[in-house]
């Protein structure tokens, strides 16, 4: 015979029901179909056993057979149901010198080579490959087992293949202290060797409501607080009645912005909201300053 088709795979969704699914393919022993079972939500594929599992029928004919599932094993809606044909890659014809030329032998071994070359085209068409116009200089990378642990399959700087860092396997985050006057600053370290990815959140201006981060004065005298500082008239915040603010958050120059403060008309100008330090571990105390405040 020939082999005129290149189909060597069928695949079903069972249904809880149905025992009996077809494969379209010629197979010359029933061992040479595999049975695979599939679970749809997962992928996870699991080999089947015939006679534990199945029956086949078919065997050397053209347009294929039967797989039929035993009681207590029949595919579930939840699963497919993979039919693939897996031929040995063995060669078992002998030839005899002065004998007969076996025609049906010699067509029978050609089959079988082609059939092996179908599946091994499967297996490839399955496989990670560039196209017919674009090439991998260097389609090999030599890490063993142990370089390439917790490790990524990417690329370098010529587009070659590697085993590349960049898997993040945990992830910490902790907050990060503001300096006297001075916003905090957001940090992030990753350890190649263990793919810990370690995140530093700012507290104060970036990590609470929009204002500036500055450091309170705990003295009341009316003078310059200092760079970076606030101060009241009064240690008591329900009793104080004028703030004093340096013209720097400790950094920056912000004397026109809170010059800008009393802008607004009316007696009722604004209104200050003075927000402390979440972070209870920093030796530094911070207060959010934001709005306006009554024109005096």
């Amino acid at each position: 015979m020939t082999i005129s088709t290149t189909t060597i795979k069928n695949t079903y969704t069972g249904n809880g029901s149905t025992t009996a699914f077809a494969y379209t393919f010629k197979i010359t022993d029933e061992d040479h179909v595999k049975v695979y079972i599939r679970t749809t939500a997962t992928g996870a594929e699991t080999l089947k056993t015939i006679s534990t599992h199945y029956t086949v029928s078919g065997v050397d004919a053209s347009a294929g057979g039967t797989v039929t599932f035993t009681s207590g094993n029949i595919p579930t809606s939840a699963q497919q149901v993979v039919l693939l044909r897996l031929t040995p890659q063995t060669q078992l014809v002998d030839y005899v010198e002065n004998d007969p030329f076996p025609a049906n032998t010699h067509e029978s071994a050609l089959d079988r080579l082609t059939a092996i070359a179908q599946e091994q085209k499967e297996e490839l068409d399955r496989s990670f490959k560039v196209s017919k116009t674009n090439s991998i200089t260097t389609a090999e990378f030599v890490d063993d087992a142990d370089t390439r642990a917790s490790k990524l399959l990417g690329f370098d700087s010529s587009g070659d293949i590697e085993a590349t860092t960049g898997r993040v396997s945990s992830v910490s985050v902790s907050n990060v202290a503001t300096s006297s006057g001075s916003p905090g600053t957001a940090t992030a370290a990753f350890t190649t060797a263990t793919g810990a990815l370690a995140l530093g959140i700012p507290i104060g201006q970036t990590g609470m409501s929009g204002g500036v981060s500055m450091q309170y004065s705990t003295t009341t005298a009316d003078a310059d607080p200092g760079a970076g500082f606030i101060r009241l008239n009064n240690t008591s915040l329900n009793s104080a009645t004028i703030m004093y603010v340096d013209d720097t958050d400790g950094t920056t120059d912000i004397s026109a912005w809170v010059q800008s403060w009393d802008d607004a008309g009316g007696a009722n100008r604004g209104i200050i909201t003075i927000v402390g330090n979440p972070n209870t571990t920093s030796s530094i105390v911070t207060y959010k300053v934001t709005g306006a405040v009554t024109d005096a």
